[in-house]
């Protein structure tokens, strides 16, 4: 069994929930969790923007080849 009181963040390595925990025990604290999902919504909003601007140059490129 794991030792709740030694459980500490992987990014900070401070001591991440002392007492009882049900199911998996937290790997992040909460100020790197909030750091760690911050980051993941701005990947993710930057590859959904890179996308966009990729059609937004395809439907372009097709409209100037129908027009000519």
């Amino acid at each position: 069994m794991i030792d709740l009181r030694s459980i500490t963040c992987e990014r900070c390595n401070d001591v991440v929930y002392i007492g009882d925990h049900v199911g998996r025990p937290p790997s992040y604290c909460p100020p790197c969790r909030a750091a760690a999902n911050a980051a993941k919504q701005r990947r993710f909003r930057e590859k959904r923007r890179n996308e966009l601007t990729q059609l937004r140059q395809q439907v372009a490129q097709l409209t100037a080849a129908h027009a000519a």
